[in-house]
């Protein structure tokens, strides 16, 4: 199938000249930006509606709090962004090799449960759900 995104893999990249070190990159194999990680909410004072959620504050220059995302957080949500590319392709080689062409009534419900959601997943990446 042809691929609308850039091809992976893609790697990480902390910007080093950010001061808290909060935001990162994700390259393609050239080191072009396909995506930015930034530790900073769109929504303002969301953490009043989520206060269970883990982020941390600083002291904005203005005086204001600022709530950003946690470091592993940041990373982990980098990594698997990164991953995206190597993750579709893994998931639509099993769909291809691995599912049973015919399903019996009695084989087991959430086992194809889980199909549906890959099914729905690969939809969802490439932009058909």
């Amino acid at each position: 199938m042809g691929e609308l995104h850039t091809p992976g893999p893609w790697g990480l990249d902390m910007f080093p000249d950010y001061v808290d070190g909060t935001d990162m990159e994700v390259l393609d194999m050239a080191g072009f930006p396909i995506a930015e990680v930034a530790g900073r909410p769109i929504i303002n004072r969301w953490h009043e509606r989520y206060p269970k959620m883990n982020h941390w504050a600083e002291g904005a220059d203005d005086g204001r709090t600022q709530v950003c995302r946690s470091q592993p957080e940041l990373e982990a949500n980098a990594r698997l962004i990164a991953a995206a590319p190597e993750l579709l392709e893994a998931l639509e080689k099993l769909i291809r090799d691995a599912r049973p062409s015919n399903w019996d009534d009695d084989e087991d419900m959430d086992q194809w449960q889980a199909w549906l959601a890959a099914d729905a997943a690969i939809a969802k990446a490439r932009g058909a759900a």
